[in-house]
């Protein structure tokens, strides 16, 4: 499992409650790339400093692998 620290947490898949929506990363030669997905919709790449990223990061609502499938 990648992972990312953020305040000592440690995530993968995040959920966007408000703009229901949500997050995932993963490291790719070094780097962390990041998407995102609303529900019922196919996951896109966005950088981290996209808005409903930063958004779900300071939210830190983790959710499974299989929660962020099923969306």
């Amino acid at each position: 499992m990648h992972t990312i620290s953020n305040h000592s947490e440690k995530f993968e898949f995040l959920l966007n409650d408000y703009e229901d929506a949500v997050v995932r990363f993963e490291e790719q030669d070094g780097q962390n790339v990041w998407y995102l997905k609303f529900k019922g919709e196919k996951e896109f790449q966005v950088e981290r400093s996209h808005r409903l990223v930063a958004d779900a990061i300071l939210e830190n609502v983790q959710i499974t692998k299989e929660e962020y499938e099923a969306f």
